[in-house]
Order: structure tokens, then sequence, then C-alpha cells
């Protein structure tokens, strides 16, 4: 079995995202907070604000 390491929920109409991340508590994040990502991604740096801004059409 392979557990999931690192989850985002995209809330669209609030433009938050929640953070599952392994056995602790979900957070919330928003506009320019950083979003985590899997250490196989150590240079990787994305905001929510620019999640938003690469789903919007």
């Amino acid at each position: 079995m392979h557990p999931t390491k690192l989850g985002w929920f995209i809330d669209p109409q609030d433009r938050l995202m929640m953070v599952f991340s392994g056995d602790r508590l979900p957070s919330i994040k928003a506009e320019s907070d950083i979003l985590p990502v899997l250490s196989s991604f150590t240079d990787w740096e994305l905001s929510v604000n620019q999640v938003f801004e690469l789903l919007s059409f």
C-alpha cells in the first residue's frame, strides 16, 4: 500500500486551497501563501495565486 504524501483541495469560489500532508491536520492557504511540495520538487515554489492564474481560462 502507498499512502498519499500530499494533497491539495482547490476551492475556486473562495480562492482557497486546503493542504493535506501526511498525518498532520489540513491547513488552509490563500493568496500569496506558498504551497508545500513533495521533496522531489525542492526548487519548485508555487503560490495559491499562481495556481488560480494557471487555472483561469
